[in-house]
């Protein structure tokens, strides 16, 4: 019982501490959130998160005031997704790969993630 509690507590401190998701594909977006902005200022929580094949991210946040861009560098868009507007936005990953982005008003503040397609 004590080793399965300690298990179950280690699990849940790596989660809580922005550990990477791996969903299945199918397991809907909730699983694969990025939230910013308000309580996270300007940074993504998690900043880097690992999703497979098939699976959708979704950020979470406001659009208007930290704009999505993807792209390794600031003020260097790669064009694979962006949102300027709303407070939601979902994108598939069809490729494995590493997906950098950024904040474009806050990049040179350090706003940036990666999403990593196994």
């Amino acid at each position: 019982m004590r080793t399965s509690l300690g298990i179950l507590i280690a699990a849940l401190v790596a989660t809580a501490c922005g550990g990477t998701s791996s969903a299945s594909p199918g397991s809907g977006p909730a699983a694969n959130v990025i939230q910013f902005g308000g309580a996270f200022g300007t940074a993504y929580s998690p900043a880097a998160l690992t999703v497979k094949v098939g699976d959708t991210v979704t950020w979470q946040g406001d659009f208007g005031a930290h704009p999505l861009v993807s792209g390794a560098a600031c003020g260097q868009p790669d064009g694979n997704f962006a949102a300027s507007s709303g407070s939601t936005f979902s994108f598939t990953f069809t490729k494995t790969g590493t997906y950098p982005y950024y904040c474009n008003v806050h990049c040179s503040l350090g706003m940036k993630g990666a999403v990593t397609v196994q």
